[in-house]
């Protein structure tokens, strides 16, 4: 493998993929409840995405309390569209605006996001103080 690799990187060859965010989308098949990053990704830099796994159950904790039968599919299908609903409008975005921040201030390769340092973290405290009072 080390040779492939190798030859890959002389031909100008490599691809990557980026990690930085992967948008969500709802899965809905029988008995899968995807949560954090399983549901979608951030850049690990961050560590968000078990922050957002975590209020994942919170919420699907929630749906699934008034679901006598888990069998029922129409139910958790309610259930899980619902959750799409209140994840995005509770925590994920302001996760995902986080997460997408910070990749960009970490991936800078000149000084405009240094100059603007102090500027990006009052506005990210204003997005999360909002978003969680």
């Amino acid at each position: 493998m080390r040779e492939c690799f190798l030859e890959a990187v002389i031909n100008g060859t490599v691809r990557s993929m980026p990690n930085n965010f992967l948008p969500p989308a709802p899965v809905d098949r029988r008995g899968v409840i995807c949560l954090g990053d399983a549901l979608n990704m951030r850049h690990p830099l961050t560590g968000a995405g078990m922050t957002v796994a975590f209020n994942d159950v919170i919420i699907i904790r929630e749906l699934l309390r008034g679901i006598d039968d888990l069998c029922d599919y129409g139910a958790m299908l309610r259930a899980s569209r619902t959750f799409y609903l209140r994840r995005k409008l509770n925590h994920s975005f302001t996760i995902n605006v986080l997460s997408v921040a910070l990749y960009e201030l970490f991936a800078a390769n000149d000084g405009l996001y240094m100059q603007s340092l102090p500027t990006l973290f009052c506005l990210l405290h204003f997005i999360t103080v909002r978003s969680y009072a």
